[in-house]
């Protein structure tokens, strides 16, 4: 009878050891840095005040040598590093430089040759990067939005 009690009990805690165990997430969500760095990111379109521009139009406004102007016909890999590169979808040449987080990553900082611009993150998936920024050009500050995909 002794024996029986010791395996019931024995059984009752294996079962109750065992029920309590939590399962793994079986698609734990991405941070932040993962999704960003998950692959290279293209201009879908970009927006001014809400319109869509053509890249003729961007060039003409911002000027062709300007940085955000070479963003804005860029694909970009952004790297764990803390580093990104553009590559010109015209030229195919490309820089490097650095690029983080801000405002509790709901903001990054992209820094260009000698020109550093703040994007606010409007929507950060696997499928979509929307960034957007306000940024001055002959005495007019439009809010440019990019939207970038895979």
């Amino acid at each position: 009878m002794k024996f029986q009690i010791v395996i019931l009990t024995l059984l009752i805690g294996a079962f109750t050891f065992l029920s309590s165990c939590k399962k793994d997430e079986e698609n734990p969500e991405s941070t932040r840095t993962e999704l960003l760095t998950s692959h290279s990111w293209k201009i879908s379109q970009v927006l001014a005040n809400g319109t869509p521009v053509t890249d003729d139009a961007i060039q003409l406004i911002l000027g062709s040598g300007s940085s955000l102007a070479q963003l804005t016909r860029s694909s970009i890999l952004f790297k764990t590093d803390s580093t990104y590169t553009a590559t010109d979808q015209q030229t195919d040449s490309t820089f490097t430089d650095t690029w983080y987080f801000t405002d509790n990553e709901t903001k990054i900082r992209l820094e260009a040759a000698s020109d550093t611009f703040d994007f606010t993150i409007d929507l950060l998936s696997k499928e979509k990067l929307n960034l957007s920024t306000r940024y001055t050009v002959s005495g007019l500050t439009p809010t440019i939005v990019l939207q970038l995909v895979p």
